[in-house]
């Protein structure tokens, strides 16, 4: 969930979307960075390649749980690609 955040995506009980506009896009980023740090120790930005190597390989964080896991990585490598993403995380990173 947190990494779906991290690609800026609103996730609650009723959707699970990218329609929405960039301020809260910026926000859900952030807070997915946020979370991850404080859940990990660790911090690696808002690189999502940096991350999912990272839970990949740390299985005690439960990002490699079969439930919904196909989907996640999915919106994870179309996020590292995604020109919007990228141009909001460069607005995040200057400020």
């Amino acid at each position: 969930m947190y990494m779906l955040g991290l690609v800026g995506y609103r996730v609650s009980r009723a959707e699970v979307t990218l329609q929405i506009p960039d301020d809260e896009w910026m926000t859900n980023i952030r807070n997915g960075r946020d979370t991850l740090r404080d859940l990990t120790g660790e911090d690696f930005g808002y690189d999502l390649s940096a991350w999912h190597n990272f839970l990949a390989a740390n299985k005690k964080h439960g990002y490699t749980h079969p439930y919904a896991r196909r989907k996640v990585d999915e919106a994870v490598l179309l996020g590292i690609t995604a020109e919007k993403r990228n141009q909001l995380v460069a607005l995040l990173e200057k400020s």
